[in-house]
């Protein structure tokens, strides 16, 4: 039986949980560049919290 990756394993649920893949989704979804901003009011949280996670 195959594994699932680690990032999909579920742990701590909250806000950030699987951010990356939801960020790299909108990205590929778009025909432009997305700024930092608008990522962050896609997902609902401000430009702080979603930088402190983003780093």
């Amino acid at each position: 039986m195959k594994r699932t990756p680690f990032y999909r394993r579920p742990g701590r649920t909250g806000q950030f949980s699987g951010l990356r893949e939801r960020v790299i989704w909108m990205i590929q979804t778009r025909d432009r560049p997305v700024t930092g901003s608008e990522i962050a009011e896609k997902f609902g949280v401000t430009l702080i919290e979603f930088n402190r996670v983003a780093n």
